[in-house]
C-alpha cells in the first residue's frame, strides 16, 4: 500500500483531500507504470461524458485551479453548479 505508507505519509490511513504531500504513486511509474492505467482513463472518460449527458446545464462557478507537481500537472480544485 504504497500511498498508505506511515513512513512516508503521516496520518497515512486517514482520507485526507487536504494533505499537502501528494505526491502519490496510485498508477506507478516507469516500468512499475500500472498496467490498468488505460482502463482507469477509459473509465474516466465515460464517466464524465455520462455525467454531462445527464447534467446538461452543469457549468463552472470559478476558472479551473491548478497545481503542478514535478512533471504532474493536475486540478487544485473545480468547483461547478447546475
Amino acid at each position: 500500500a504504497a500511498n498508505r505508507d506511515p513512513s512516508r505519509f503521516s496520518h497515512a490511513n486517514q482520507f485526507n483531500p487536504a494533505r499537502t504531500d501528494s505526491g502519490h504513486v496510485s498508477l506507478g511509474a516507469g516500468t512499475h507504470f500500472c498496467v490498468g492505467a488505460a482502463l482507469a482513463n477509459l473509465e474516466l472518460k465515460m464517466a464524465l461524458q455520462t455525467l454531462f449527458t445527464r447534467l446538461p446545464n452543469l457549468q463552472l462557478v470559478h476558472p479551473p485551479e491548478f497545481k503542478d507537481l514535478y512533471h504532474f500537472h493536475g486540478l487544485e480544485s473545480l468547483e461547478v453548479m447546475w
